[in-house]
């Protein structure tokens, strides 16, 4: 077996050795690192090699003119190597150079279709990539748009939830008119003086506006005077829910009345009045948030 594997065919070093059996055959190339050829490269090279005549036209024509030349006599020479090389020859020969031309020009268009379908299908595939890349991006960012909302709209909810619970507790808690050993302490003045400055202070400033902080004026007067009054009236006090729902739309504030519990009091603090909704008739009634009379009526549509 070792001298079985000692014979050329299986000798190494450079290219296979095409000696022996293996001769006329052709090295095998490296087709594990794939093709870098164009479909047109790979069509004009198996073209080439099987359209080709077996022999040189030229070759053959100027062999076979050679050929009759020898063997015609009778005339001048120049006439017996018209005789040899002009005629049927010289048309045969022709004929040859037309066909190869043609069959080159058959081929360049071919591999010119080729290539045109290949940049159709290369634009087509980029085409496709951007377009996805672009739908990717879309998402993207429409979800990070969504997502911000969400949360804009999730702090908005905490912070009128908080501000309602201040609100109630400023009620529970603050002293009325009748006075108490904290009234010189918490003076409505100060009470006032220190929730005009808690909500103006530019420190406290976000990046979205609170609606304390766009009526620092009349949750300040709420806080030191329109509390107290609220907590000294049992009808307005029972029924008390906090600032009327509303909602930032750019740069103004809506108050959305549908969302206004039926029965339940709000303090709306752009007139620093008191709310309540009456859904069967369909109206807003207003109250004066120091007397808690009623004012007027307002038809809702």
């Amino acid at each position: 077996m070792s001298r079985v594997f000692k014979r050329p065919m299986f000798r190494k070093g450079g290219g296979a050795n095409m000696n022996g059996i293996m001769s006329n055959v052709q090295d095998r190339e490296n087709y594990e690192k794939g093709t870098e050829l164009t479909p047109r490269q790979r069509y004009e090279q198996i073209v080439n090699q099987y359209s080709g005549p077996s022999t040189d036209p030229l070759g053959r024509y100027l062999i076979e003119g050679s050929l009759r030349g020898l063997s015609t006599a009778g005339g001048t020479t120049l006439q017996n190597l018209s005789k040899a090389f002009g005629g049927e020859p010289l048309q045969r020969f022709f004929d040859t150079q037309d066909r190869q031309r043609m069959s080159e020009r058959d081929m360049k268009l071919a591999g010119l279709e080729m290539d045109i379908d290949e940049e159709n299908r290369l634009r087509k595939l980029k085409e496709a990539k951007e377009a996805t890349l672009q739908q990717q991006k879309f998402d993207e960012d429409l979800l990070g748009k969504k997502q911000a909302f969400q949360a804009s709209e999730a702090e908005k909810d905490r912070n009128e939830n908080q501000l309602n619970r201040d609100l109630k507790l400023q009620i529970a808690q603050m002293p009325g008119k009748s006075g108490s050993s904290l009234q010189k302490d918490y003076s409505p003045e100060r009470v006032y003086f220190e929730t005009l400055q808690k909500y103006t202070d530019p420190k406290a400033a976000g990046y979205i506006t609170t609606i304390q902080q766009e009526y620092p004026e009349a949750f300040a007067e709420f806080a030191a005077y329109i509390g107290p009054s609220i907590r000294q009236n049992d009808n307005l006090k029972g029924g008390f829910i906090g600032v009327l729902p509303n909602k930032k739309k750019g740069k103004t504030r809506q108050y959305n009345f549908d969302e206004m519990i039926p029965g339940g009091v709000y303090f709306k603090p752009d007139t620093k009045r008191l709310y309540e909704r009456d859904a069967e008739k369909n109206i807003l009634i207003e109250y004066d948030p120091y007397s808690g009379k009623k004012l007027r009526e307002i038809p809702l549509e």
